[in-house]
């Protein structure tokens, strides 16, 4: 009797071990995340940025993608470095149980429409204690690799396999894909536990009753990374008898983004192809606003369309809710958001509403 207690015991103290062991390998991810942005924070304050190592990489990153401005990739550089504070990370995994003991390979296929949007998944699968086999983005294979190396020197394990091939011989798999694509993912992962994101987009309903502020912070969830992403508004809900002019002055201050020759050139075709069609637009000199019941508007055109009542917009929104990645606005909308956040999303923020952490936990 006395042999098996001792066994007994022994068998406690291996789990609380592990479990300990468990704990402090999160524990040095989370410290290694905040390093990470004291890094990045330091790295962009100094005023020998330009000769930095992180430098060189937005400038290499720039020049392999010209849509990834360097005003945008440090806009998105900072917007990490702000997230990943002990409070935040903390907060955000306190309802969580990290405790993987049998750690999976996760197939990540990222997408790249603006810079490091795939970061996310790559930073949820790296917690949970899963190794990542990532296939960046062929727009975006350059920042997220250069923050991971940063991240495995940190911990000093490896942790991250990047991939420029087909992903292979994973145990579960996190992919973005097009509308049209994404039928074809879902039957090529068929076999395995999957998420899979489609194409969506964000509006922003109008009161009528915003400040100046709240319009001009609408501008930057229009116009950040040149609206290239879901949680970019690319739509309008006005009430019917609003002003549309008051958008067109408001949203002068983004007039720069003219500046970017890939963007002008969409500008430009956009209003060659309205123009031939005879289709009304309002031109306002960087972008086009066109009534347009559609959601996904093109690059450099916003759509606009008119409500009559508050219940109607509501339940418009209920039913087009899987093509919906953010609603801005002060209206008493479920889930709406704050005018200028809609790029600012927090970490528990999953996109599609699908939560990653659990998912990951579930395998």
């Amino acid at each position: 009797m006395y042999e098996y207690l001792g066994l007994y015991k022994i068998i406690v103290l291996q789990d609380k071990l592990a479990q300990d062991n468990l704990f402090s390998s999160t524990s040095k991810k989370i410290d290694a995340l905040v390093r990470l942005s004291g890094f990045i924070r330091e790295e962009l304050k100094s005023n020998s940025f330009k000769n930095s190592e992180l430098n060189r990489v937005i400038e290499q990153t720039e020049i392999h993608n010209r849509w990834f401005s360097e005003k945008f990739v440090r806009k998105m550089l900072q917007y990490w470095s702000n997230e990943f504070t002990s409070q935040n990370i903390y907060n955000w995994l306190n309802k969580y149980s990290l405790n993987r003991s049998n750690p999976k390979k996760i197939g990540l296929i990222l997408a790249g429409n603006i810079p490091m949007v795939g970061f996310h998944d790559v930073i949820c699968t790296w917690l949970a204690g899963h190794l990542s086999i990532i296939k960046c983005s062929s727009k975006d294979k350059i920042l997220i690799p250069f923050l991971c190396k940063h991240l495995e020197k940190e911990t000093g394990t490896l942790s991250f396999k990047f991939l420029d091939s087909v992903v292979k011989n994973y145990d579960a798999i996190i992919a973005t894909g097009t509308n049209n694509t994404i039928k074809h993912l879902k039957y090529y992962f068929r076999d395995k536990p999957y998420i899979l994101r489609k194409n969506r987009t964000s509006v922003a309903v109008i009161s009528g009753n915003e400040s100046p502020n709240d319009l001009k912070k609408l501008g930057y969830d229009i116009f950040s990374y040149y609206g290239l992403g879901c949680r970019n508004v690319s739509k309008l809900y006005l009430p019917i008898g609003y002003n549309i002019n008051d958008l067109k002055l408001i949203n002068k201050s983004f007039s720069w983004t003219i500046n970017n020759n890939k963007y002008a050139n969409n500008y430009n075709y956009q209003k060659a192809i309205y123009l031939l069609q005879r289709k009304s637009f309002i031109d306002c000199d960087f972008y086009l606003l066109q009534n347009n019941s559609s959601l996904h508007a093109p690059i450099s055109v916003v759509y606009y369309e008119y409500y009559e009542s508050l219940n109607q917009i509501v339940n418009l929104l209920e039913r087009n809710k899987n093509e919906i990645q953010c609603i801005v606005s002060n209206l008493p909308i479920t889930n709406s958001i704050p005018f200028g956040t809609s790029q600012k999303p927090r970490l528990y923020d999953y996109a599609d509403a699908k939560d990653t952490l659990e998912f990951l936990n579930s395998i």
